[in-house]
């Protein structure tokens, strides 16, 4: 008990000073946002900043392959170890996403952003949608990406199509 609250109080520091905060995605949400991507099986999605893999690790259940990229290092570990039931199905890297280029087969990607980092976020998915030259279907949890149309929700999730 006294070690997990050690770890998730040194998660939680080093979010704050190294970049976003940490907030895990749920069950409800993460399926959710698969419902409202509507990809078959097997497709690859992607989660930007991936945290602690909740989502990666819901995907991979549901028979989706998934890929994702967190800069944290201890949530990257925490994420390493909760995907490595899943062999290649799930994989994260650690990395800077904004920095990381989407894998040629990405058919989804998830995400959780905010505030000045939604409208950057917006650019560059649409940079990596054109560097592709593949529709990209995107969902965001709980906030809107600035410059692009919505074209579904689903309570807090948000879709879009890059085309």
């Amino acid at each position: 008990m006294l070690i997990g609250m050690i770890i998730i109080c040194a998660v939680i520091l080093y979010s704050l000073t190294q970049g976003a905060p940490y907030v895990p995605t749920r069950r409800k949400e993460a399926e959710q946002a698969l419902r409202l991507m509507r990809l078959p099986s097997n497709a690859l999605v992607v989660d930007m900043g991936a945290g602690d893999g909740s989502f990666l690790k819901i995907a991979a259940e549901h028979g989706y392959r998934a890929a994702g990229i967190e800069l944290n290092p201890l949530l990257y570990a925490i994420a390493k170890l909760r995907l490595r039931r899943f062999g290649g199905r799930a994989r994260i890297a650690r990395g800077n996403m904004w920095r990381w280029q989407l894998p040629a087969d990405t058919a989804g990607v998830f995400l959780f952003t905010a505030g000045p980092f939604a409208e950057r976020m917006a650019r560059h998915l649409q940079s990596e949608q054109k560097r592709l030259s593949r529709e990209l279907v995107v969902v965001s949890l709980g906030f809107e990406l600035p410059g692009l149309e919505p074209v579904g929700r689903s309570s807090a999730c948000i879709k879009y199509i890059l085309k």
